[in-house]
């Protein structure tokens, strides 16, 4: 257990790694995605696959609901000191990525040996194939008109990066060089938060930072139940249309209930319309997180 002032100074290093990332990422990145629509996330995840620290001023925020599980299975056990993982595949991912253009990537952190956590940074990037130029349609009816998907694999192994991977995805894309120019920003957000940890281990220790990032993670539970318990306990209703005629759908409707008691919130999209042919849909295997994406 950390006390409460260790745990406050720790939390608030946690929120200085994830920014200082966030701000390499931007600084060295290549395209507009990221310097004009700041469409990048840089975060740090437990081992677990948890999100613990994220920047509250760059890029999006949508991250902290995103879940990491599904990747972190998908690679299984394999994992050594200096691998850095790459996907975009919603379906591969269990719901991590939210479509082709996001293309993360993610590397351990080993102190000693023994995994500690992640680092983890998304880039949408300008071109990943597909049928239309910029890769996004609206009137896409399937995955594969959306472009390549990279099922969860390393990009580096043990620090060696894996050409002929890097040589497919650029192959397939149309603005390859921006591409990689951004990739290489994201592997720099990486290597800064990873030197970032190993410092703060270094003036404490593996075990004290260990147990802060589950304290910062109940911490931030109990922080937002005092949020939900300022809301009277009741269900709220709201009913929102999108637009779907791109493909001769009209209207697709979006109905959430929001039931607050005692302390906890309970999100129920019973009546929002089923799946459409058109490229509106949010693949979330059953995870609860995804919400943050039409409400943020």
């Amino acid at each position: 257990m950390v006390d409460k002032i260790r745990l406050e100074i720790l939390s608030n290093r946690f929120q200085a790694i994830v920014d200082e990332m966030a701000q390499v990422v931007s600084r060295t990145a290549h395209t507009v995605f990221v310097k004009e629509t700041q469409d990048y996330g840089s975060v740090l995840v437990s081992r677990q696959g948890e999100v613990f620290a994220a920047p509250r001023r760059y890029g999006v925020l949508m991250m902290i609901g995103m879940p990491m599980e599904g990747a972190l299975a998908a690679i299984g056990d394999d994992v050594a000191e200096g691998d850095i993982f790459i996907s975009n595949d919603p379906d591969a991912t269990k719901g991590m990525a939210t479509h082709l253009s996001d293309v993360y990537l993610w590397k351990p952190v080993f102190i000693d040996g023994e995994l500690l956590c992640w680092s983890w940074t998304f880039i949408h990037v300008s071109d990943i194939g597909g049928r239309v130029p910029g890769s996004i349609a609206p009137s896409s009816t399937e995955v594969y008109q959306e472009g390549l998907r990279i099922t969860p694999q390393k990009l580096y192994s043990a620090g060696a990066l894996k050409k002929p991977l890097l040589d497919m995805i650029k192959a397939n894309c149309r603005t390859p060089g921006q591409n990689w120019g951004d990739m290489k920003a994201c592997l720099a957000g990486l290597a800064t938060a990873e030197n970032r940890v190993r410092e703060l281990v270094g003036q404490y220790d593996f075990a004290t930072i260990d147990a802060t990032v589950d304290q910062v993670l109940d911490y931030a539970e109990t922080q937002a139940r005092r949020v939900i318990d300022h809301v009277p306990d009741g269900t709220y209703r709201h009913t929102d249309y999108i637009e779907a005629d791109m493909v001769g759908l009209g209207l697709v409707r979006i109905h959430v209930a929001m039931t607050i008691s005692g302390g906890e919130m309970m999100l129920d999209f019973t009546g929002t319309a089923p799946q459409v042919r058109a490229a509106l849909n949010i693949p979330t295997y059953g995870h609860h997180g995804h919400w943050m994406l039409i409400t943020g």
